[in-house]
């Protein structure tokens, strides 16, 4: 039964990634605007959305950007957590769920993730013309009620690391999208808000109380947040709000 249901698991999250494999972009215009400010030094995208949208809004708009993955070999970009450090772009990407273009390589005896160019892991072939060895060909992102445990290990253990980099570093959250379904990041989102009192999230949502009903944090600490100017409801969605509409 175990067996099946990981067959089971896995035929499931094909199926999502394939339904996520789109182009369509709509209603994402913030985000490159926020990118191309020259009032923004830098901005830290943190996504938990398993498609490739936002990296296809950057480079439409010609937005460099570093995701963590290193330079074109072959088909694939192999994970290179320290592009972080070494790459000195405004936009940095963190995926803390996985990408639908994510996947595992069997090198050297060794499991390795890299980001393929293409929708067939099994084809991938390295910059030399060798041929890829895929270990599983379902790509890598996280799904279901046993995110947690796998929040420390493989390439999401580093991930998560920048996460908490990027918290750290930053004072300032335009939020969007995010149900408060995950309760470890909304325990680190809490920890955010109380490290520092000027740490503000401003939040784009057409109607806050539905995201009360689900989490039990945020029912409890919302209006004493909003009160002090650290939580700043913006009655509208993402796909209607421009920067003047943060700004002015």
């Amino acid at each position: 039964m175990y067996h099946l249901a990981v067959e089971a698991s896995r035929f499931i999250e094909w199926m999502v990634a394939m339904s996520l494999d789109t182009e369509r972009i709509i209603g994402l215009d913030l985000v490159a605007e926020l990118a191309e400010s020259q009032r923004v030094e830098r901005i830290d995208i943190v996504t938990l959305n398993h498609d490739t949208l936002v990296e296809q809004v950057l480079t439409k708009n010609n937005i460099s950007f570093v995701d963590g993955f290193g330079s074109q070999d072959g088909d694939v970009r192999w994970q290179d957590d320290t592009e972080y450090d070494a790459n000195d772009a405004k936009v940095r990407l963190i995926k803390p769920h996985g990408s639908v273009n994510w996947y595992k390589f069997i090198v050297n005896g060794k499991e390795r993730y890299a980001m393929i160019d293409g929708k067939d892991p099994t084809q991938c072939k390295n910059q030399k013309g060798g041929k890829l060895l895929s270990f599983i060909t379902t790509p890598s992102f996280l799904s279901g009620t046993n995110k947690v445990i796998s929040y420390n290990r493989g390439i999401y253990t580093d991930v998560f690391y920048r996460f908490h980099k990027a918290l750290r570093e930053n004072d300032l959250m335009v939020m969007s999208g995010y149900g408060w379904g995950d309760t470890a990041i909304n325990f680190r989102l809490e920890n955010w808000v109380d490290y520092n009192k000027n740490n503000r999230i401003i939040l784009l949502h057409e109607n806050p109380k539905e995201l009360m009903s689900r989490s039990l944090q945020l029912d409890q600490s919302y209006n004493g947040l909003v009160k002090v100017g650290q939580l700043v409801p913006v009655l509208q969605w993402l796909c209607n709000t421009s920067l003047s509409d943060l700004i002015g």
